[in-house]
């Protein structure tokens, strides 16, 4: 039964002359399409993350959460769109990251007029039913989103059971800000560490792998000039190619012992040494085929 990859490529596992060419190369196309996902994904995160921290949002723990679900979005967005360019995915992280925070900061502004509206609303029906034993009126929230700002930290709010308000509120959001920020790039940083191709602008995928017997894994090996053990208990292996099939192909035979223990071999293939490999495992699965079919 096939199974994942023990890990997936790295630019580090190719030889030094040719990692270079695994980064992204700038492409302006590809970074006016990425900064507007990016803007969708923060927006998208700010109304998500909005809705769930009127339930629950634990102070800090809730902001670097936000943070690592922009960078997990972006991670899938990026293979989406196949964009490579590291400093364009900076660029559309940070954007990302700070469209979520304004985003939720924002769309509190908009939930506090909502609220102040109804509450307006409950007041006069006091009124008019209580008339003047009706004391007292919810603070109203000024119009402006800057305004409102201003007016969320001269009021302040509750922290760890003391009330916090002026610059202690400014500096609590900008520790939130950078939270976000910092959680987006962790993921974001460790999504490109895969190869990426500049001749079709995608980035290197694995398109075959699964588990093989030890005879088959020593057929492997000798494909790749390489020497596995005789006593193998089980091995497995993943091939990965960009999508145009441009440039080398990254592949890893990994193999176990029956006492324990574990070794792999890595290797970046030219057109020839990859078809002696794939020759190496279609044939004898081929084999394998035909002998279930004659049993």
């Amino acid at each position: 039964m096939a199974q994942g990859p023990a890990h997936e490529p790295q630019p580090s596992d190719a030889p030094q002359p040719e990692a270079r060419r695994w980064r992204g190369a700038f492409c302006p196309r590809r970074l006016l399409l990425w900064i507007a996902l990016c803007l969708v994904d923060g927006l998208a995160v700010a109304w998500v993350a909005s809705t769930i921290e009127r339930y629950r949002a634990p102070v800090f723990l809730f902001s670097l959460l936000v943070g690592l679900a922009v960078g997990v979005t972006l991670a899938g967005l990026l293979r989406l769109a196949q964009v490579g360019h590291r400093p364009t995915l900076l660029l559309g992280a940070a954007l990302a990251a700070l469209t979520a925070v304004t985003g939720q900061h924002y769309i509190g502004y908009r939930v506090a007029h909502a609220d102040a509206r109804d509450d307006a609303r409950a007041y006069q029906m006091a009124r008019m039913a209580l008339g003047d034993q009706v004391l007292g009126q919810m603070p109203v929230p000024p119009e402006g989103f800057v305004a409102f700002l201003r007016w969320r930290v001269a009021r302040g709010y509750k922290l760890f059971g003391r009330h916090v308000r002026g610059a202690a509120v400014w500096s609590i959001w900008a520790v939130d800000a950078l939270l976000v920020l910092a959680g987006a790039l962790v993921v974001v940083i460790a999504a490109w560490r895969r190869p990426y191709c500049n001749r079709c602008h995608s980035w290197l995928a694995v398109t075959r792998r699964g588990e093989i017997d030890g005879r088959l894994a020593r057929r492997v090996g000798a494909a790749l000039d390489a020497e596995p053990p005789g006593d193998i208990a089980s091995a497995r292996y993943w091939l990965a190619t960009c999508r145009g099939g441009c440039g080398p192909t990254a592949f890893e035979l990994s193999w176990k012992k029956p006492g324990g223990g574990a070794s792999s071999v890595k290797a970046w293939l030219d057109a020839e040494r990859r078809n002696r490999v794939l020759r190496a495992l279609d044939g004898e699965l081929d084999a394998g085929a035909d002998s279930e079919r004659n049993g």
